[in-house]
């Protein structure tokens, strides 16, 4: 390689290395711009009540990143070193007014029950047959508590026993027989009447 040339490809190499350190200050400056953007403007730090235009100018210019963070793999929507995560990304991005999705882990499955018998003792499926009522038990843990006896049926006062009155000088009941010149005789109302 000639001198020239090599002078030239010096020069090429030292304009690309002053170039990219011109880029990257730049850069570092907007940055400190931005952040000192943020504290003297308020930044609305997730804060939907203090969101204003210029936070939707800093929003828009968020990125997603598909990774794992604080222990959660998903879409992360990600804004002045804040991450939201969305179970999918949202072109070209999300509303900031639309809280993102909570995603929560799986339903807890049914409890799990054992039946035992008192009489003979042993749980089922090895003892098929129970003398006595079957036991629930969660798997693994004490016995579930039998259900409470359903409350007492209450039942309205049985009726007072009714009579009818009866003279035996006219025969008669009242109030067929309106006066009787002999007391009246008290008769049960559930017999049936004498003579009729």
């Amino acid at each position: 390689m000639t001198p020239i040339k090599t002078a030239v490809y010096a020069a090429c190499g030292l304009s690309l290395f002053c170039l990219a350190a011109l880029v990257q200050n730049a850069a570092q400056a907007q940055e400190r711009r931005h952040r000192e953007y943020e504290v003297r403007h308020g930044f609305w730090a997730g804060d939907i009540h203090r969101f204003h235009e210029h936070d939707l100018e800093l929003w828009r210019r968020g990125r997603w990143i598909h990774d794992r963070h604080n222990g959660r793999f998903g879409w992360w929507w990600v804004v002045g070193g804040v991450w939201y995560f969305y179970p999918a990304p949202v072109y070209p991005y999300p509303d900031p007014f639309q809280p993102p999705t909570v995603v929560l882990g799986p339903e807890p499955s049914p409890p799990h029950y054992w039946y035992y018998c008192g009489n003979p003792q042993g749980y089922y499926p090895y003892v098929a047959q129970c003398a006595v009522p079957w036991q629930r038990q969660l798997a693994g843990g004490a016995p579930v508590p039998a259900p409470s006896p359903p409350p007492p049926v209450i039942t309205a006062p049985p009726a007072p026993q009714q009579f009818w009155y009866y003279c035996d000088n006219p025969a008669g009941y009242y109030p067929t027989v309106p006066q009787c010149p002999t007391p009246w005789r008290r008769v049960p109302a559930n017999e049936p009447p004498a003579g009729r």
